[in-house]
């Protein structure tokens, strides 16, 4: 595993972590890329876990987060249109990296959302989602407690360090305001999506490849409701939505995040890598 540059530019360097196989029989490349608060680091024990079951895998840390921040987040300028060009350009460097082999795309979260809005979409021969939906706080399990934090602890957030200041409220690691309060603005629209005007979402449309949907039955986010929902926007995909139950790997919860977990090694990760394919 090592840091790498996939890109500098004079205002910001785009990094993230590679992560490559033993094997010299290399069944594809996966990008993966991580949840809103969410850094490159904290996906490296999974990736590592998967790139010996034949994978080289690219984590990339969108601008303004983990090794793509810069020395400060105050005033820095980057949102979600940014990102989805961070995931483009990421797409674009794995597939130079093993243009003979099928490149796979595995989103948590906000990275599953955005998905859909890359232009380069059909370098990748099918996707994998893990937690992921549309995010209108109505709709998940701990309602208040969301509206709380959009309606209020972000703006406020946004007012005292010019940035989310997502550590200082135990809300994970910090990301630039831009990208922030885009993405409160389609949580707090019914319609999530909707509300969106940088790219259209018939961008969705030209996906004609497989998608699977792994989420959690305990995760206070991705749920029942919400998730086919997001698969909905993907008209001419195949997709599939995997249900997963704690008890079945006799854990009592797995939730939004905890399938990151090195203890999901002999458990989450191995349905994971079976979708893969």
């Amino acid at each position: 595993m090592e840091r790498i540059e996939i890109r500098q530019n004079v205002d910001h360097t785009l990094c993230g972590y590679w992560v490559t196989s033993s094997h010299n029989d290399l069944k594809g490349t996966i990008l993966v890329c991580p949840a809103m608060g969410i850094s490159a680091k904290f996906y490296i024990n999974m990736s590592s876990w998967i790139a010996e079951q034949g994978y080289a895998i690219l984590i990339l840390d969108y601008r303004g987060v983990g090794l793509s921040a810069p020395a400060t987040l105050k005033n820095f300028s980057a949102d979600l249109n940014d990102w989805v060009a961070d995931m483009e350009i990421a797409a674009g460097w794995l597939k130079h990296q093993h243009p003979q082999l099928p490149c796979i795309f595995l989103g948590h979260s906000i990275g599953g959302q955005l998905f859909g809005f890359i232009n380069n979409k059909d370098l990748f021969s099918n996707a994998v989602f893990i937690a992921t939906s549309t995010g209108y706080w109505f709709e998940t399990k701990n309602r208040w407690k969301n509206f709380l934090l959009l309606k209020t602890i972000m703006p406020l957030s946004v007012f005292i360090w010019g940035f989310i200041n997502a550590k200082f409220f135990k809300q994970g690691d910090n990301y630039p305001t831009g990208a922030g309060m885009q993405w409160r603005k389609w949580c707090m629209s019914p319609s999530y999506f909707g509300t969106e005007t940088f790219r259209d979402t018939s961008n969705f449309y030209s996906f004609d490849k497989k998608i699977t949907s792994i989420w959690f039955t305990d995760d206070p986010i991705a749920n029942a409701k919400n998730v086919p929902k997001l698969l909905s926007f993907y008209k001419q995909a195949f997709t599939q939505s995997i249900q997963l139950i704690p008890s079945q790997f006799n854990l009592s919860k797995i939730g939004h995040t905890s399938f990151l977990s090195k203890r999901m090694k002999d458990k989450v990760w191995p349905v994971i890598v079976k979708h893969l394919d």
